[in-house]
């Protein structure tokens, strides 16, 4: 409505919102697209335009993951919000209906900071927008779900192995930082996860508030499988939307799920896994410290239950042959593990673990010598602090070694040979 001063009136509307957000920039450019019935506008820097495209397919993406694993996008409209490097302290923020990024121009495309921060911000209209949990209090509940989704929704847009870095022949994916941020903790003791914003600190709020949960809900996702995970979520999202959910809430949901899609002990370990994580701060870390392969001395004496059974054994020729795996729990944490034992065959067999012990021996008789052994060998507990040191092996593998070495030396090379032309 144009006002007698000369000055215009906007009026908006929208149902089922917690907060909004408006944005003023004179020289944003507007770039629109749909995903089915959805209208998206993305204001972008003019510095920035010709990357627009790529916050477009990240996000039409996430909206379709999102529609599929968890629900549809309830609103008609999303913004995106691009500002200025001078107006970036306005970036990487929610609000329901619109969000803000953040880029540079210049952004190779094999870095793809920018679409998970698209993703990252996206998610948040779903897990502290529809899904109404207190972000100050309970910070986690939001930010380790949002968190949990951007590295699915990444690593499935641009594939597993290189999602968010693929760049001169290397690359990692979204979960791999995550876990990084997670694992690479300066104290993982310092202080547990479920408690208010205001008592982290700046050294470990990223880790403990965003990274942890996501790793924990990715292993709980890894545990029990990605049906049943996003059967989970589907009914936390359905129960709590347009509500204001606590991570009791979730708990109970989650526990609810287990039970009736699992038996007891194993939807008992899962829940306490979880449990563990957010409530308490413990470390999880088990190891495999060793490997002795030996052939014992022949058996000698008298054998047998009885006298009318008995015989004698010389203990000449060969004797058994032995093969120890020595497992440690380093940590104060507790958790079943599997272990996978490779022979000299070529073979291999899969092992259990309860884990409590702070020191545990493998013992197996009378077959191949042991090459290798793993903890946790589909890397289904990322929340274990150390995978190096999740498997020993006396024949190690010099591939990889010089696969990265060959790639830096290409690199190498080829730096030097455009320096020359400087000279």
């Amino acid at each position: 409505n144009r006002n007698p001063n000369g000055t215009t009136t906007r009026n908006y509307h929208a149902e089922d919102v917690i907060d909004f957000a408006w944005s003023i920039y004179p020289r944003f450019q507007v770039q629109e697209d749909r995903w089915q019935d959805v209208q998206i506008r993305l204001l972008i820097s003019p510095e920035h335009a010709y990357l627009g495209p790529r916050y477009l397919h990240a996000l039409k993406f996430a909206l379709e993951y999102l529609n599929k694993h968890v629900a549809k996008y309830p609103y008609p409209s999303i913004t995106v919000v691009d500002p200025p490097f001078h107006g970036l302290r306005s970036g990487l923020m929610e609000y329901p209906t619109l969000i803000t990024v953040g880029t540079f121009y210049g952004m190779p495309s094999g870095i793809r900071t920018m679409e998970s921060l698209v993703v990252h911000e996206f998610v948040h209209q779903y897990f502290m927008g529809i899904v109404a949990s207190n972000e100050k209090e309970e910070a986690w509940l939001d930010e380790g779900f949002v968190t949990y989704f951007e590295d699915r929704i990444i690593d499935a847009a641009y594939g597993p192995d290189k999602s968010v870095v693929d760049i001169f022949g290397y690359g990692f994916n979204n979960r791999e930082l995550t876990r990084t941020e997670y694992s690479t903790m300066a104290n993982p003791r310092e202080g547990i996860t479920a408690r208010p914003g205001w008592h982290f600190s700046e050294r470990n709020f990223k880790p403990l508030i965003y990274s942890k949960p996501a790793t924990t809900l990715r292993t709980v996702h890894a545990l029990i499988g990605e049906e049943k995970m996003d059967l989970l979520l589907q009914t936390y999202f359905e129960r709590w939307k347009f509500k204001h959910p606590k991570g009791a809430d979730f708990k109970a949901v989650l526990q609810e799920r287990l039970y009736a899609d699992f038996d007891s002990a194993f939807a008992q370990n899962v829940y306490q896994l979880f449990e563990t994580s957010i409530e308490k701060a413990m470390v999880l870390d088990y190891a495999v410290i060793d490997i002795l392969n030996e052939t014992l001395p022949a058996s000698q004496g008298v054998f047998g239950p009885n006298t009318a059974a008995f015989t004698y054994e010389a203990g000449t020729g060969t004797g058994k042959k032995r093969s120890t795996i020595v497992l440690q729990r380093l940590g104060e944490w507790v958790n079943p593990v599997e272990v996978l034992v490779t022979f000299a065959d070529g073979t291999s067999e899969l092992y259990t673990w309860d884990g409590k012990e702070g020191s545990h021996r493998i013992v197996i008789l009378d077959k191949p010598d042991v090459i290798a052994a793993q903890i946790d060998p589909l890397h289904k507990i990322g929340l274990d602090m150390d995978f190096n040191n999740n498997s020993y092996t006396l024949k190690p593998n010099s591939v990889p070694l010089w696969k990265y070495a060959a790639k830096a030396t290409f690199w190498i090379q080829n730096l030097l040979h455009s320096l020359s032309f400087l000279m």
